[in-house]
């Protein structure tokens, strides 16, 4: 059977694909200037002494031959920068108290989005772990290596044994338990995104800028319960940015004018799944 056998193109025919959320285990990033605001959120779970691909910033390693590849920023660099470009608005200062949030929160350093999983080195001749959620199946491993990838017995032999030294007691309860909390963790955060309202002229109808022109306050309000605003930017007329409010409670948000000149002003209202923006007029 040929590789081409396995691909179903369409598989969600009429389904958009664009991407709506990043979830990432273990993997790295060769550059995180690539991150940019406005990317979709991002949920990353990774091994602190992965000793393939860094936590933070280094350098990916060949597992089998121990060769250094190319400098890559890990989860760590990666989840802090999206954090830093508000990406992660949609689960940002949250007040969940499940227990995945608490303990992520005591290890990753208030970075909202990622998980650390803090592992003991086994030592020589064994590697660290690399990712403890998986496991694998030697009748599956042998199979698609053999009669889908083409490859040798030996070589299926060698990524087959391999896979031990960087997972040495892996097995399928164990793999399960770390997708149970891998689960526990991100789903809460995909779900508004994922399954949330996301009719652009819903929430374009939703927001309201009162009074306007404004003296000395106006408010942004969403009308739509099911539409709670997540953060508002104000920008200048030059697109330079003025001021940020993330911690929005209720369904609207009282600004006050002394923070501001006179002049014309473009609100930019963020929610989970789009944004809205207004423009602003404060008179003196």
């Amino acid at each position: 059977m040929a590789m081409a056998d396995y691909y179903n193109s369409s598989n969600t025919p009429g389904v958009s694909n664009d991407v709506a959320f990043v979830f990432n285990c273990g993997g790295a990033l060769a550059d995180s200037s690539w991150l940019r605001s406005g990317d979709v959120p991002m949920v990353c779970f990774h091994v602190v002494n992965d000793p393939f691909a860094p936590y933070a910033d280094g350098t990916v390693i060949v597992p089998t031959t121990g060769d250094p590849v190319v400098d890559v920023s890990g989860s760590y660099t990666v989840v802090r920068r999206a954090d830093s470009l508000n990406n992660n608005i949609s689960f940002q200062n949250n007040n969940w108290t499940d227990p995945f949030t608490l303990r992520a929160n005591i290890v990753n350093d208030g970075l909202d989005g990622l998980f650390p999983f803090y592992l003991p080195s086994p030592g020589p001749p064994l590697f660290g772990q690399a990712g403890p959620w998986e496991w694998y199946d030697s009748s599956t491993v042998y199979f698609i290596c053999r009669n889908v990838l083409g490859f040798s017995a030996g070589k299926t032999d060698t990524l087959w044994y391999g896979s031990f030294a960087t997972n040495p007691n892996m097995s399928r309860n164990k793999g399960m338990a770390y997708i149970d909390t891998i689960m526990g963790y991100a789903v809460p955060r995909m779900f508004p995104l994922l399954v949330g309202v996301n009719d652009p002229a819903r929430i374009e109808n939703s927001v309201s800028v009162y009074p306007n022109p404004a003296r000395n306050y106006f408010y942004v309000r969403s009308s739509d319960a099911a539409l709670p605003m997540r953060q508002v930017r104000i920008h200048d007329i030059t697109g330079r940015l003025i001021k940020t409010f993330d911690k929005i409670t209720g369904e609207s948000l009282m600004i006050d004018t002394k923070l501001l000149d006179a002049g014309i002003y473009v609100l930019k209202i963020s929610f989970d799944t789009g944004e809205v923006v207004r423009k602003i007029t404060v008179h003196r």
